[in-house]
């Protein structure tokens, strides 16, 4: 389990470590895999887009912001929630007609299982 923190830390901290390849062939494996908030933002193809919601400069060092690419859509956690409430919504302003963006508040979860998704939890 992956829980919040600094999205562009966690992924560099994982990069540095080799667990980012780890992650991925435990996943193809069939291992679950449950993330919240930057753990689950780290599973899309990149992670640029949550930069408004995040520090970059808490990992000066990342330069690539290619993720894990376990899911071919990009998580918009905090949706509707404080203290993210206006830069999540900046966030999907700004990349929904360039990313297929799924924005979910802190009640909601995304499950995927098999290519079948499906969104849970409270609105």
């Amino acid at each position: 389990m992956f829980i919040g923190g600094n999205t562009f830390y966690l992924l560099h901290m994982l990069k540095e470590s080799g667990a980012d390849q780890l992650i991925i062939q435990q996943i193809q494996q069939g291992k679950p895999y449950i993330g919240t908030s930057a753990g689950s933002v780290i599973v899309a193809p990149n992670i640029e887009y949550i930069g408004l919601m995040d520090e970059k400069d808490k990992a000066p060092l990342l330069t690539d912001y290619t993720a894990l690419n376990m899911v071919d859509f990009y998580p918009l956690p905090h949706y509707g929630n404080p203290p993210f409430k206006e830069t999540a919504e900046q966030t999907l302003n700004k990349y929904q007609q360039q990313l297929h963006l799924y924005p979910i508040s802190n009640t909601q979860f995304i499950s995927v299982k098999d290519n079948d998704l499906q969104i849970g939890g409270i609105r």
